[in-house]
């Protein structure tokens, strides 16, 4: 029997993609499992993996989910479609998690890829323009990977921290300048309170 017959036309090419994998890759059905021996976790649980089995994603609704794996190995491991309903909905929520964690993940991975970018140009500076330095990065993978508004965003953060950098790094360098004056007037005895005349 051909799974997916007379489903909309969105599902098509996601089921097509998955029936095909599963062809060459489906596990047999076990048929020693004994359901009445499972816990309703574990039943639960079972389900949720037809699911993921059949390439089930959250742009899927129940109707059609339950029309293409109702013919599925462990499609009777729960008994009530109250119960299937329930793990499917549950199983589209921790789709849903999952690939939001995933989206944040792969965005961080990203900025982080972008300040290594900027890292990388040597002519940076605070007073940087984003126009200044797009010729050295609008090629780069690390540059197209990021969407606009991360680009800007991220470009402005590394700029902000850049001109903290420098503002402490001269703040550094003018009190090292007073602590070499003031070893200075030590060794020749001079007090520090000492004003020079005008």
């Amino acid at each position: 029997k051909m799974y997916g017959q007379n489903l909309p036309e969105q599902y098509h090419r996601e089921l097509e993609i998955t029936r095909d994998y599963y062809m060459t890759h489906e596990e047999k059905p076990d048929e020693k499992i004994d359901y009445d021996k499972m816990t309703e976790n574990q039943k639960f649980d079972l389900f949720k993996s037809e699911l993921r089995r059949f390439g089930i994603t959250n742009t899927w609704k129940w109707k059609d989910t339950d029309r293409v794996i109702k013919d599925s190995a462990h499609y009777s491991v729960l008994p009530t479609i109250k119960q299937k309903k329930q793990a499917f909905h549950e199983y589209v929520r921790d789709f849903i998690d999952k690939m939001n964690e995933n989206k944040r993940e792969n965005r961080k991975k990203q900025i982080e890829e972008f300040y290594e970018m900027l890292d990388s140009i040597h002519d940076i500076k605070a007073t940087s323009k984003f126009y200044d330095i797009l010729k050295y990065i609008q090629s780069d993978r690390r540059y197209i990977q990021l969407d606009e508004k991360d680009r800007e965003e991220t470009f402005q953060k590394y700029m902000d921290e850049l001109e903290e950098k420098e503002l402490k790094r001269k703040a550094d360098h003018a009190k090292g300048k007073v602590e070499s004056l003031k070893k200075l007037f030590a060794s020749h005895e001079i007090p520090t309170t000492m004003k020079f005349a005008e």
